[in-house]
């Protein structure tokens, strides 16, 4: 029996392992990683029409304008640029491209001196503590609908 050459992917091609390849990489990732990929994919795609680049393939160049971009505009921490820039890095390697991040001297030199600038201190918000809920109730009028409806909430 002679071996499939599906070489030239043409008519040949075999659809319902097409079909299965297709709904296992949709199960790659977890839910959640699907669901902030998405949101680090539709900031990139904002970015490159606003500024008119082309996101796939993308150079060197663009990921540091993507990364001042982030700085400037978005205000983002640290952690979040480096995390936003990833989705650069899968989009390339979902295309069998290379990655424009990897081995960049130039991005790492670069993401260095956005630490030293912005810091990587992670901002904490005080949580709300039971003692905290009850000293707001203190102060809230039980007669009055609106103050129900927030201490409901």
């Amino acid at each position: 029996m002679r071996k499939a050459n599906f070489q030239d992917y043409g008519a040949s091609r075999p659809l319902d392992l097409e079909i299965t390849v297709g709904r296992l990489k949709g199960k790659g990732w977890a839910e959640s990683t699907s669901g902030t990929y998405r949101t680090h994919l539709k900031t990139y795609v904002q970015f490159c029409e606003e500024y008119e680049f082309k996101a796939v393939p993308c150079d060197e160049k663009t990921v540091e304008f993507y990364v001042a971009y982030l700085v400037d505009k978005k205000h983002f921490a640290y952690s979040s640029i480096r995390s936003y820039i990833n989705i650069i890095s899968i989009l390339h390697k979902m295309h069998n491209l290379q990655d424009p991040i990897s081995n960049s001297w130039n991005i790492k030199h670069l993401l260095t001196g956005v630490k030293r600038e912005i810091g990587t201190k992670q901002s904490c918000i005080a949580p709300v503590t039971p003692e905290l809920l009850l000293s707001m109730k203190k102060v809230l009028d039980m007669s009055n609908h609106n103050n129900i409806v927030f201490w409901a909430a």
